[in-house]
């Protein structure tokens, strides 16, 4: 039987892609490109709030009765200005223009500032001298304008990552503004502001609104210019100055959005004569279907049009909105809702009924706009498992928004390759310029249907619209399983409350019993007990990338994803087609519950959890990719930074998964954090012939590497029994001489073509390279030794192929060459970048690039004789040019050679400041691809949010010359990650490789060409004819064909 067909394994490899207070930090944590850059750029967002002084703000915010009282017993006031009495008392019309109503009580029976019947104009005070008959204000501390006001000055308190503006509502038609964005000049003076607010008159949302417009849109003044409480910094009488004009120093902002949220308790009604300037504005994007009330159609026109086109940059304004109180209108709540959608403004409606509500309404909103400060993508390819000539059409890709506190949102989104393009939902191109997601996209698994006569919006980059995170089930739907005891438990069951009181330090059954709700998604209870729902219940994905298995069972025929997160969870989707997905079940480890309450505080550092990329195992007896009923499939998960222990999940069947087996370093001696990304191999040893087995490093030593302490674990390599766990050997059992971490995958190698692993190779930290013979049946016969020593950290696995070059001697004569002799000669490809990962914005360390020759291809065991450790100074110096500047004089070429085969490889100097390599390389059509990185510089203008350049290089894997016009392409402002290779056909149906994942591609398209190198032995000449010759190095467009360098240099499957 062929084997090939029977198993198989595959891995979904590589990286994926708030405002911060100022005491945040950050040690030896690769998140300091998106922390720091966030501490370091001291951006606002700019936020215009819009404060209701309508006069039922007075009313009670409980009741919504109004907060005066008429009381029908005779009365007399006396004005103290003139002589005689007055026999009218004050007229209750005029309460309303009371100056100082809220101050007002029954007792003191003393009116300031109010009309009296006999008199013309505001008079000065009535006093009450006979009895109670008239309108009194009565004790109401729960007004809605006081409620707001307090709400809004806690809020701007608590708040330091905002520039305020305050707008108002002015005589009852039209609005003003108090304070432009940014221009007040304390918080105390905008809080004053704030609390002198009265409440009186109509609700002129529209007219507000677009003098709002007006004030970003550095436009001519609307009807503010008499108002005498406006902001005169932000206008000339006639005309504003809008905030999106570039400061005195003239530098870039990197977030060129205003926010405008809209706090209202009533109906819209006066101030309607922006209207025709509104449809005018608005009526050639939008001529059909206008709302009753345009505000919807002004918010629209804020997010999708440039407000300010003086800049280069575009500068649009999102809308938000919050409902206060329970006077309003179905029509008037609608009118909200639509203007805050993804349709129009592009915002989030809110509404609240109390205090607390609207002090979490405000708050939510507040942290919405923070939550779209960076956003960060990285592809994951769905591959055939069965047919590794294809893969899925469909692309998946992890998103994440950096936050200086402990949670961070995260999603995960699906595009599609279409040809030489990623797409999304309506065919249209996907990607940017900067390799994300583009902001106008629609990516898949969310419904753009209209529904009640709205449309949602695109989704584009934003973490949290869209995605697998909007197609969670409602909390008491969802089913999360954890580990207490034997197999798995729901995470209800009343064992699993104990241990959560435990990890809450002995807290109550009912606080434990919160923090699984909480757990679940829910965040607290209403005042008629109905559970509120947590938004975006997904944590980042910050290392982990989706794993797509495909089904096709009794019960279930559809692609699903699994992948972890740094909330503690490992997730199970069923991508059940273009518009929908579904959470069929979450596991989160028991050893996780005591950081819950640090991600539901929310406090100051990160938190990380199931944070490894996962390793799928498929025993696929019928070679269709597909998990049949009867056939194994397991998912293998490590924890990164959120600890040191490896989990293993029975999935074979969807809805019923199983733990197969948890273990820690109790398990396997010097296992750290589980950095190595575990991979199924064969090996051929007695027991475990035909039995699936994985190999990982011991991981990362942080006391060592961060703290500066002596190495104690991350020093081994493990074999471990893929279905118990149980572990078979380690280096552990042989004479080992490491002593740093190993946090990579391990290379692998099947040197005799006989369908089992014989080689192993494992980089450190250190620098060094372990080569691992696995000589034989009998493992006593194994053996290690250093096959290489480089400089700089060596984080990643090497990538190894198998090939053979020309090797040349030359004989001189009087100096000059007068015969070359050439020599094939096969070897080992061995190739790796250095940089320290957990650290990417240090520039004083010089990293490398290196193609090492391990000419030892034979499998044996080196227990005595080791061959002698490559150094660095062993190999070539070289750049594009060294062999690049010699393609035209081919004797000159054959001199280089000659001289080339005195080293054991080359190596390349990187040239950016601080660049390093952070991500394993591939080999592909004899063409090494390394993804580097560069830090931005301290101070620096890039309104990326890391500042920092991601490379992707295309060398020859031989000569090391230039694959495409330049040395690399930019790949985007982050660390870039290993590109994805994805199998397909062109239009002539030959096949092709493309590569994803490097930034904006070919064209914008998201996509490049993999390309080979000439399938020649010997370096080719090309003679034009004059004699002219050229040597040509850089092959055709990579496909399925035959090369002399193999880019499958490792079999996991056992061949019979």
């Amino acid at each position: 039987m062929n084997r090939l067909s029977k198993f198989n394994s595959w891995l979904i490899l590589g990286l994926v892609i708030g405002l911060l207070p100022a005491s945040f930090k950050v040690a030896a944590e690769d998140i300091e490109i998106y922390v720091q850059s966030l501490l370091n750029e001291k951006e606002k967002a700019r936020v215009m709030l819009v404060f209701d002084t309508s006069g039922s703000m007075r009313w009670s915010s409980v009741t919504g009765n109004s907060c005066a009282e008429y009381r029908d017993v005779e009365v007399k006031y006396q004005y103290d200005e003139n002589t005689g009495d007055i026999d009218e008392h004050c007229l209750r019309e005029r309460y309303g223009e009371c100056k100082k109503w809220d101050t007002y009580t029954v007792i003191e029976r003393q009116f300031f500032g109010v009309e009296c019947s006999t008199t013309a104009g505001v008079d000065g005070k009535c006093y009450q001298y006979s009895d109670d008959k008239g309108w009194h204000v009565s004790n109401c501390e729960d007004s809605r304008m006081k409620v707001a006001k307090d709400a809004v000055t806690g809020l701007i308190d608590s708040t330091d990552d905002v520039d305020f503006g305050l707008a108002r509502f002015y005589n009852g038609s039209s609005g003003y503004i108090v304070y432009g964005i940014g221009s007040a000049p304390s918080k105390d003076a905008l809080k004053t502001k704030v609390m002198s607010l009265p409440a009186s008159g109509a609700t002129p949302l529209m007219d507000t609104g677009y003098e709002i417009y007006s004030y970003l849109s550095d436009g001519y003044m609307f009807e503010a210019a008499g108002a005498s409480g406006r902001d005169t910094s932000i206008d000339d009488g006639s005309s504003y100055t809008s905030p999106f004009r570039r400061g005195t120093d003239g530098k870039l902002r990197c977030d060129n959005n205003a926010y405008v949220i809209y706090m209202t308790d009533g109906d819209p009604n006066g101030g309607e004569s922006s209207e025709q300037s509104i449809e005018s504005l608005t009526k050639k994007y939008y001529s059909s279907n206008l709302t009753e009330n345009l505000l919807p159609e002004l918010a629209k026109y804020m997010a999708t049009n440039d407000l300010y086109s003086a800049t280069p940059e575009k500068n649009y304004a999102y809308t938000y909105t919050i409902g206060f109180g329970n006077g309003m209108k179905p029509e008037s709540i609608k009118m909200l809702k639509d203007m805050a959608s993804d349709a129009y403004g592009k915002g989030k409606y809110q509404d609240a009924t109390d205090a607390s509500q609207l002090a979490a309404s405000l708050s939510a909103t507040i942290n919405d706009i923070l939550d779209r400060v960076g956003n960060f993508t990285s592809p994951s390819v769905a591959a055939s498992q069965s047919d590794n000539t294809r893969t899925s059409e469909y692309v998946y890709y992890s998103l994440f928004s950096p936050s200086g506190f402990s949670k961070w949102n995260g999603n995960v989104k699906k595009l599609k390759i279409s040809g030489h393009n990623v797409v999304d939902q309506e065919s249209t191109n996907a990607i940017d310029a900067n390799g994300s997601i583009k902001e106008t996209a629609k990516t898949f698994w969310r419904d753009f249907s209209e529904k009640n006569g709205v449309t949602p919006g695109a989704d584009g980059n934003n973490v949290v619209l869209g995605g697998l995170d909007d197609n969670i089930p409602a909390p008491d739907k969802r089913v999360i399983y954890t580990d207490i005891g034997a197999g798995k438990l729901e995470i209800s069951d009343n064992t699993v409350v104990s241990s959560m009181q435990t990890a809450m330090n002995s807290a109550t059954a009912e606080q434990a019993k919160e923090m699984i709700n909480w757990m679940r998604g829910i965040s607290g209870y209403d005042t008629s007990n109905k559970a509120i729902v947590r938004e975006h219940i997904l944590g980042d994905p910050l290392h982990s990338k989706p794993a797509a298995i495909n089904y096709e069972t009794a019960n279930d025929d559809k692609t699903h994803l699994i992948f972890g997160t740094n909330a503690g969870f490992v997730h199970f989707f069923e991508d059940t087609g273009d518009v929908s997905a579904t959470e069929k079940w979450a596991f989160v480890p028991s050893e996780l519950f005591s950081t819950q309450a640090s991600l539901k505080e929310n406090g100051l550092g990160k938190v990380y959890g199931m944070d490894l990329t996962p390793t799928i195992y498929h025993d696929d007896t019928n070679g269709d990719g597909k998990v049949n009923s009867g056939e194994d499939a397991w998912a293998f998960f490590g924890m990164r930074r959120g600890g040191s222990s490896y989990y293993a999940f029975d999935i074979s069947d969807p809805s019923a998964p199983k733990l197969l087996w948890k273990k820690g370093s109790a398990d396997y001696a010097k296992l750290g954090q589980t950095w190595s990304q575990p991979k199924v191999i064969y090996v051929n040893i007695p027991n475990y012939t035909d039995k699936p087995l994985l190999v990982f490093g011991g991981g990362y030593d942080k006391s060592q590497f961060e703290d500066g302490a002596s190495n104690t674990v991350g020093s081994a390599v493990y074999l471990v029994d893929a279905e118990t766990g149980k572990l078979v050997w380690s280096t552990n059992n042989i004479s080992f001489d490491g002593d740093d971490s190993i946090t990579g995958q391990i290379a692998t190698l099947d040197s005799d073509y006989d369908g089992y692993t014989d080689r192993l190779y494992a980089a450190d930290t250190g620098g060094k390279i372990w080569r691992i013979d696995l000589a034989g049946s009998n493992t006593s016969d194994w053996s290690a030794f250093e096959f290489a020593s480089l400089s700089g950290n060596l984080f990643y696995q090497p990538e190894v192929a198998r090939t053979f070059y020309s090797k040349v001697t030359t004989y001189k004569l009087d100096g000059e060459v007068v015969n070359a002799t050439r020599m094939t000669v096969p070897f080992e490809a061995v190739v790796v970048g250095s940089g320290d990962r957990t650290s990417p914005l240090d520039t004083s360390d010089s990293d490398s690039l290196y193609m090492i020759r391990d000419e030892n291809v034979i499998t044996k065991s080196f227990k005595s004789g080791a061959p002698e450790t490559i150094k660095a100074i062993d190999l070539m110096t070289i750049t594009p040019n060294t062999f690049g500047s010699l393609t035209k004089s081919p004797d000159k070429f054959t001199e280089k050679e000659a001289e080339y085969a005195n080293y054991k490889g080359w190596k390349y100097a990187l040239t950016g400041s601080g660049e390093k390599a952070l991500a394993k390389p591939a080999i592909i059509g004899g063409v090494a691809y390394f993804p580097t990185f560069i830090a931005g510089a301290a101070g620096s203008s890039n309104c990326s949010l890391t500042g920092g350049e991601g490379r992707l290089y295309a060398f020859h894997l031989h000569y090391a010359v230039n694959i495409y016009e330049n040395a690399y392409t930019r790949t985007g402002d982050s660390i870039p990650p290993t590109p994805e290779l994805v199998f397909s056909e062109d239009s002539d149906q030959n096949s092709q490789f493309l590569l994803i994942g490097i930034g904006a591609g070919e064209n914008n398209s998201g996509i490049i060409k993999a390309k080979s190198i000439n399938d020649s032995a010997v370096p080719e000449q090309v003679c034009d004819e004059n004699g002219n010759c050229e040597i040509k190095l850089v092959g055709e467009f990579a496909g399925f064909k035959t090369h002399r360098s193999y880019m499958y240099r490792e079999t996991t499957n056992k061949v019979n």
